[in-house]
């Protein structure tokens, strides 16, 4: 199966308007997580420019994206138009919009009446061919769509010029503001930064990954892509399967994701042994396999600095090998002894055995 891994700024926007709209229902949603979550400090800071800032129409559009964030993904550009582990940027989407909104729209409909409705595909695509039957439908769709949604997407049918134009301004003005916020270059710098550590090896191990978790049904004769998203990184969408291609959308947790894995992937496997192959790690492990020890304590039991013996523990946290403690003012280390052990067996299984199981 081919598989694409991108990012889009449109994606970013769309998902950091559900943290405007639905800030509550998404604490609730991360707080039943079991994985870290790092500090939205400039994703805050969009927030107050936002409702400092915003308007009428700037609120629908909003509205609207946050809540069809699944069908958004039939506005982005065609796969000609960017490189595998790129970053679609907004005014690329708008050039497209701008194109073909005609066209977009239609696809954008039968992708929201799939979605939200249950349609089938070949009555989503009979449905968007007549006017009369969509205004019908919507003005009556307030039990799975939010009357400013329902207004909107009404207005890309009967007036899709104005539609069009109120969309354009209003993703331009809010872009300003996320731009303001910090939060374009926290994406991109972090997105890249992802993007360089995917081998094609690892991508297929976080994409079965995820198809696992999710329950996701992938169909190995359609192109997967999968777009990557830093806003929320906890936050992903469904698999969203049109003619040409299967996509869907994911935080840019790749290392969070396959620590969720019963197992370990074969990424995890080689990054634990390069850090095992240290001298002075290895006999961190071998220490705190008999006993908790401070910081001091280790970096004495080393013969080392206390500078270098943390860049040592830090090494081994990130491979969720030990558990940093605070105990007053120190900070002690303890060995995960049983994740060791599920180390050891899937090394055993991998390179011991023969075995390609993960």
């Amino acid at each position: 199966m081919e598989i694409t891994v991108y990012g889009s700024e449109l994606i970013e926007l769309c998902v950091s308007f559900v943290h405007v709209n639905f800030k509550k229902q998404l604490e609730d949603y991360r707080n039943n997580l079991m994985i870290k979550q790092r500090s939205p400090k400039r994703l805050e800071t969009f927030t107050r420019l936002y409702n400092e800032n915003t308007s009428w129409d700037l609120k629908t559009v909003s509205i609207f994206l946050s809540e069809i964030r699944e069908s958004s993904l039939t506005l982005l550009p065609p796969k000609e138009a960017w490189k595998n582990k790129s970053i679609i940027s907004l005014s690329e989407t708008i050039n497209y919009a701008d194109y073909d909104f005609e066209g977009l729209s239609k696809r954008l409909l039968e992708s929201i009446f799939i979605t939200k409705f249950s349609f089938s595909n070949s009555r989503a695509q009979s449905f968007v061919r007549n006017k009369t039957k969509i205004t019908n439908f919507l003005q009556n769709a307030s039990s799975n769509l939010s009357k400013p949604t329902i207004w909107f997407l009404l207005q890309m049918v009967m007036f899709p010029d104005f539609a069009k134009q109120m969309l354009k301004e209003s993703l331009k003005k809010v872009y300003e503001l996320f731009d303001e916020a910090g939060m374009k270059k926290e994406c991109t710098e972090s997105l890249k930064k992802e993007f360089d550590s995917l081998s094609s090896d690892r991508l297929e191990e976080i994409v079965s990954c995820i198809a696992d978790k999710n329950n996701f049904s992938l169909d190995k004769d359609l192109p997967l892509h999968m777009v990557v998203q830093h806003s929320l990184p906890y936050f992903g969408m469904p698999l969203l399967k049109e003619e040409d291609k299967q996509i869907f959308v994911v935080g840019d947790t790749f290392e969070e994701i396959e620590k969720m894995l019963p197992g370990f992937s074969g990424h995890i496997v080689k990054t634990t042994l390069k850090i095992l192959a240290d001298p002075t790690r290895f006999k961190l492990i071998q220490i705190l396999a008999e006993r908790n020890h401070y910081v001091d304590k280790l970096a004495e039991m080393c013969n080392v600095s206390k500078s270098t013996i943390s860049h040592h523990l830090s090494l081994l946290a990130e491979c969720e090998l030990v558990d940093k403690i605070r105990e007053n003012k120190k900070v002690f280390y303890s060995l995960k002894k049983e994740r060791l052990e599920r180390f050891l067996n899937v090394f055993d299984e991998m390179f011991v055995k023969g075995s390609d199981k993960v």
